[in-house]
């Protein structure tokens, strides 16, 4: 009779908790998995590209990118490669996308289909 006054005691003592926490995640906006998967990489850049990437390069296609001066090219193109697979990374200006990343002193990300076969992969 002991242990099931104590059950009860610690269940009561929880429900509140366990109430507000629900709550809480009723009521806030939640975020995208994959958005806060990518979150790490916030400090080599802006992450929402990424996921734009993701969304609207088909998983079977190619794409090139274009890095610009004012951004670590080598770590940016690591992470892009890293979170579009199953997506092929090229260099040949034939690649179906292409991604601008700040170019021209730019702080803008421009993902767009190839559809001259002009894709600057450098």
């Amino acid at each position: 009779m002991v242990v099931v006054a104590i059950d009860l005691v610690a269940v009561g003592t929880q429900v509140p908790v366990i109430a507000r926490l629900g709550a809480a995640n009723f009521s806030l906006p939640h975020r995208l998995v994959r958005d806060a998967d990518v979150d790490p990489f916030a400090f080599f850049g802006p992450t929402g590209p990424i996921v734009q990437a993701q969304d609207r390069i088909p998983s079977n296609a190619t794409y090139s990118m274009r890095i610009g001066r004012d951004a670590n090219a080598e770590v940016t193109r690591d992470v892009y490669r890293f979170w579009l697979l199953p997506r092929t990374y090229t260099t040949s200006p034939d690649a179906q996308w292409f991604i601008r990343y700040h170019v021209g002193g730019s702080n803008e990300v421009v993902i767009a289909r190839n559809i001259h076969g002009a894709g600057d992969g450098s």
